[in-house]
């Protein structure tokens, strides 16, 4: 019992230590910033690891169903057998862990702006605790177009602070994982230069500063079962592409056919929701979960309805398959007609192409999404793009992509281009410029292309 008293203490002093370095707000900011009402988002669905969003998790090389919640950081090995006298346990020196905490903190090879805090990370995370921030700007300037037909730039930002307790390496009990992220934003949204249907940036988000997730997982049966509860992203685990995931507009994160039909637990505001996973075998999996039909309002209501969702899939080292339904039943009304729910389908497709000697990928995906025209704005969804990992020997962890989006109305298809390249100058600080080309804005034809050029810094603390 003592000990598990003090690894709570330890994980409580951790944390706050954490929100003191990562969030310099004053009472009075904080008391400025304002909560918003759901917008669409993405953030991942997303290093030395970070998703291209800037949601603490891992980058994924190969497409695998993973939450990009993982940790980021290296802790000191743990304690280990010594092969000399077997059965007897030997501890690291003292001496071999100040290497490590030295060798960590050169600046460029460190794996976080702020290192490994003289060992307290590692310590930490020895026990469970692993903490993560990463802060995301960008510059987005408009040339035109658009619904405003508008000239611009616009800066805007997030910082992102998570904290992850894994209850077996705190000894507290096995299979356990709590889990909770702050976010701010500052900006505010910047709908005059880029009005679309499909958001421009997977960051925008009014001045807000919140607790964006907060859950517990309990895994079952080796791994093979798990429930998760709490506030949680549906873009978490439901109709995600990793190759996608390297994109900026929203689309890529998650179909715009939900997002701006029906209110979804997304970013910049979700709400609660739970899912159990079961993955009988490995490979094999299948996905269902049920939302807060309103997550705006983080309180259950009936009259709300609820977000139903399930999905089947397939992955493997070299790409993923998957296939997925979700209703809303929640009462809708659109063009003067009252449904009773609202429905869709939607498939998703990762498949590595080629895979070079030095370790560079070329990866293909592709996804579509099905509602019912009668009772929705956007009547359907088609993405397809590729991802160029590593392509250049010696720019290991570059990325590059090209990707086109089209998201049907009842007037004209809102189609998008988008080309980017993400560079990670260290472990820690990557810098993205991407170009965003959008024919008939909003689904309208009379409205000139936008064309947005975005510059995006990530900077993991």
């Amino acid at each position: 019992m003592k000990d598990r008293v003090n690894i709570l203490l330890a994980w409580l002093a951790g944390g706050s230590l954490a929100i003191l370095l990562s969030f310099p707000v004053s009472a009075q900011e904080a008391a400025r910033s304002r909560i918003p009402a759901p917008a669409a988002h993405r953030a991942t669905k997303g290093k030395p690891s970070v998703s291209a969003h800037g949601v603490p998790g891992g980058k994924a090389k190969a497409p695998a169903p993973e939450r990009k919640s993982s940790a980021s950081g290296q802790a000191v090995p743990v304690p280990g057998l010594n092969p000399n006298d077997p059965g007897f346990e030997t501890t690291i020196s003292t001496s071999q862990k100040e290497e490590q905490v030295f060798r960590d903190e050169s600046l460029l090879q460190r794996q976080g702006l702020t290192g490994r805090w003289n060992g307290f990370r590692d310590r930490m995370e020895e026990h469970g605790v692993t903490i993560e921030s990463v802060y995301t700007s960008e510059s987005a300037h408009s040339f035109g177009g658009g619904i405003y037909n508008k000239k611009g730039t616009k800066y805007y930002d997030k910082l992102a602070f998570a904290i992850k307790l894994d209850t077996e390496l705190a000894r507290m009990w096995d299979g356990g994982t709590l889990f909770i992220y702050a976010i701010r934003n500052q900006g505010g949204n910047s709908t005059i230069l880029f009005d679309n249907l499909q958001v421009a940036s997977t960051i925008l988000a009014p001045n807000q500063l919140l607790i964006h997730e907060a859950w517990y997982e309990q895994n079952f049966a080796d791994g093979k079962v798990s429930l998760l509860a709490g506030l949680y992203g549906i873009n978490s685990e439901f109709y995600v592409s990793d190759y996608a995931s390297l994109f900026i507009n929203t689309s890529f994160d998650f179909g715009p056919e939900i997002v701006v039909n029906v209110p979804t637990s997304i970013y910049p505001r979700i709400g609660f929701g739970a899912r159990i996973r079961v993955e009988p075998i490995k490979g094999n999996y299948m996905l269902l979960g049920i939302f807060d039909g309103n997550p705006a309002t983080r309180a259950i209501s009936t009259k709300d309805g609820a977000m139903v969702i399930g999905e089947i899939g397939h992955y493997w080292d070299g790409g993923s398959y998957k296939a997925g339904y979700w209703k809303h039943t929640a009462r809708k009304q659109f063009d003067g007609t009252v449904f009773n729910n609202d429905y869709g389908y939607y498939l998703s497709v990762d498949q590595r192409l080629i895979h070079f000697d030095h370790g560079g990928t070329i990866g293909l995906f592709a996804q579509g999404g099905y509602v019912p025209p009668a009772r929705n704005e956007i009547t359907g969804f088609f993405t397809v793009g590729l991802r160029f990992h590593g392509l250049i020997p010696t720019r290991h962890e570059d990325d590059f992509g090209i990707a086109f989006t089209s998201a049907r109305t009842h007037r004209s298809p809102e189609n998008l281009i988008e080309i980017t390249y993400r560079v990670e100058l260290t472990r820690w600080l990557s810098i993205q410029p991407s170009f965003q080309m959008v024919q008939n804005p909003g689904g309208d034809p009379t409205y000139a292309t936008n064309r947005v050029g975005f510059l995006r810094l990530q900077v993991t603390l």
